[in-house]
């Protein structure tokens, strides 16, 4: 895996722009051009991160661990 991340945009009602982030099923947005509908689900991308990490960090056993790792291709 080289990092690479893979933007899907699809034009809606008004001229906006739909942006999907197709590596992270949820992260979706929506703006007026491709580059602010990209900015808006890189954003919803990254609050998504933070909100699983958040859920499953409080379900871990007291026998359990975590650790952050750095993707790299």
């Amino acid at each position: 895996m080289d990092g690479t991340l893979t933007i899907i945009y699809e034009p809606i009602e008004d001229g906006w722009w739909m942006a999907t982030v197709a590596e992270y099923p949820g992260a979706t947005s929506q703006g007026a051009t491709q580059e602010e509908a990209k900015e808006m689900a890189l954003s919803a991308m990254r609050d998504l991160i933070e909100a699983r990490r958040a859920r499953l960090l409080g379900e871990v056993g007291p026998d359990g661990s975590s650790e952050s790792v750095r993707i790299a291709g």
